[in-house]
């Protein structure tokens, strides 16, 4: 595929991550479905044109997201924890063959970027030099939360599969014998 081609992609993949992370600033109660939902618009580039071609929708569209957007969650849960994860998604799954390692690997990269974004929005909200906000009184329940997230993400790990093999037995073949 021509850079032109995979320029004019990845330019309307990042509009289209903008406009699903608008509407997640447009409806906060959808706040985290719509950050999925633009984490899987990188996925689309990396199967098109490639993981370096992904990077920089990713970047692109973390950083605009920033800078355009009234609302900073989604923006934030497409930085920390959905917007990357198609371009590592794609090196674990081609580097290891063995699920155990690769769940592992996962498990261990979610609950980074999970701890990196509860550590953002305590300090956004609360006095970032209090330790005593990290160890208060809700420990369990914050662990019950994590552990339940990470759940959630290992099942949207599940979805995201299924649709990348859908998109690449249906969609992909129709796209490239178009062009």
């Amino acid at each position: 595929m021509k850079p032109v081609r995979k320029l004019t992609i990845s330019g309307m993949m990042t509009g289209l991550c903008l406009a699903l992370l608008l509407l997640g600033t447009a409806v906060p109660q959808m706040a985290v479905s719509f950050a999925a939902m633009a984490g899987l618009v990188p996925a689309l580039v990396v199967l098109t044109c490639g993981n370096w071609w992904a990077l920089g929708v990713y970047a692109a569209a973390s950083a605009l997201s920033f800078l355009l957007l009234p609302g900073r969650a989604p923006g934030a849960m497409f930085l920390c924890l959905f917007g990357h994860y198609p371009i590592w998604k794609s090196l674990i799954e081609r580097r290891f063959d063995k699920r155990l390692i690769r769940a592992a690997i996962k498990l261990a990269g979610f609950a980074c970027c999970l701890f990196v974004l509860y550590a953002a929005f305590r300090s956004l909200l609360f006095d970032p030099v209090s330790p005593v906000l990290f160890y208060s009184e809700s420990v369990w329940m914050m662990a019950g939360a994590f552990v339940l997230a990470l759940i959630v993400l290992f099942l949207y790990d599940y979805a995201f599969t299924i649709l990348i093999g859908y998109v690449r037995a249906r969609l992909l073949p129709r796209i490239q014998k178009r062009s």
